[in-house]
């Protein structure tokens, strides 16, 4: 006879804790592998394997974990790659090997007692081009200028997925226990803090969710920081398109920005989504219509997330000007003096 459980599911590359699922499981329960690896070309092989048990067992952290898993990546052109524990549920690549974009890859993860899980993905290509920046007088504000972002896609065919993002480079340090503290002086470290930009381009969504959906609700044309958005529009087309925003104004460093465009996979926008469902489920049940929502696993015979992107980053000042990362100072940030 089966009954509802809840199951603690190990997430240790997207948030670093843990979630609980609901599932209908039987009486006697089988402990599933749960993969978690997000991948681009700029960056190495790197898995997070956990287990999945019943909520009612308890077990700390580290007994979710699993070491002993062997992990092996299969590509085109005979690639493959097995993956080595590190530590703390990380196997990593030690052949320096990185994912290839628009190339699929397949996963085996196998592990005493649990049943092989398997998946694949790739990392679409992504071509964008920054075309200019235009700076005008922001009405009813008499402290700082608006600027206008022009950008350019070309999309392949088929579905395509993607999202904007827009950074500004402010002064900041390093708090206790992590996170960062503004700190408008020469002598603090640069990072990237977010910024809100407004667009009237009918392609963009502030939440995944929406992208696709008409049944969603309409909001504003305002953007915390990123956006998403699919090809509907203009499929197998090159598009333009435009974000305006009003830049944060700091004594010690000038005005940079970043503009950051990712293609996504399939899977990985399937996961974004499913996550915004479930959020609404919880918190706006009236807004998904009371439908339960289950989280997006792409795994067969496991749980998690086998995913891939590409990011393309366009760096420019308030006069459209390039800039490099190394040439401004962004780097490790160091702790806050109090």
């Amino acid at each position: 006879m089966m009954r509802e459980w809840k199951v603690i599911v190990l997430i240790g590359v997207l948030c670093g804790c843990e979630s609980v699922v609901d599932l209908d499981l039987p009486d006697s329960y089988q402990s599933k592998l749960v993969v978690e690896a997000l991948f681009s070309p700029d960056s190495l092989w790197k898995f997070h394997v956990g287990k999945s048990v019943p909520v009612e067992s308890n077990l700390s952290d580290s007994e979710l974990i699993v070491p002993n898993a062997e992990i092996v990546i299969f590509g085109e052109n005979q690639f493959r790659d097995t993956l080595k524990y590190v530590n703390d549920g990380v196997y990593r690549s030690m052949h320096e090997h990185r994912p290839a974009t628009g190339t699929r890859y397949s996963v085996q993860v196998n592990a005493p007692g649990f049943i092989q899980a398997e998946a694949s993905s790739w990392a679409p290509p992504v071509q964008s081009e920054l075309l200019d920046i235009k700076r005008t007088s922001n009405e009813g504000s008499s402290e700082e200028d608006l600027y206008t972002v022009r950008l350019r896609l070309s999309d392949m065919s088929g579905k395509n997925y993607y999202s904007v993002n827009l950074d500004q480079v402010r002064p900041s340090c390093r708090v206790t226990g992590g996170g960062l503290n503004l700190r408008d002086s020469t002598d603090s470290g640069k990072g990237y803090d977010f910024l809100l930009f407004q667009s009237t381009w009918p392609s963009l969504y502030a939440y995944p969710e929406a992208v696709d959906d008409p049944l969603y609700p309409d909001f504003d044309n305002v953007f915390i920081g990123g956006a998403y958005f699919s090809d509907r529009l203009f499929e197998a087309t090159t598009v333009e398109f435009e974000i305006t925003f009003e830049p944060y104004i700091f004594e010690s460093v000038g005005k940079y920005f970043r503009v950051t465009v990712t293609a996504l996979s399939e899977d990985l926008f399937a996961y974004e989504r499913s996550i915004g469902h479930y959020d609404l489920y919880v918190n706006e049940p009236n807004l998904t219509r009371n439908t339960p929502v289950t989280v997006y696993t792409n795994f067969r015979n496991g749980l998690g997330l086998f995913a891939g992107y590409t990011t393309e980053s366009h760096r420019f000042d308030e006069n459209g000007n390039e800039w490099e990362e190394e040439a401004l100072g962004i780097g490790e940030i160091a702790p806050c003096e109090y």
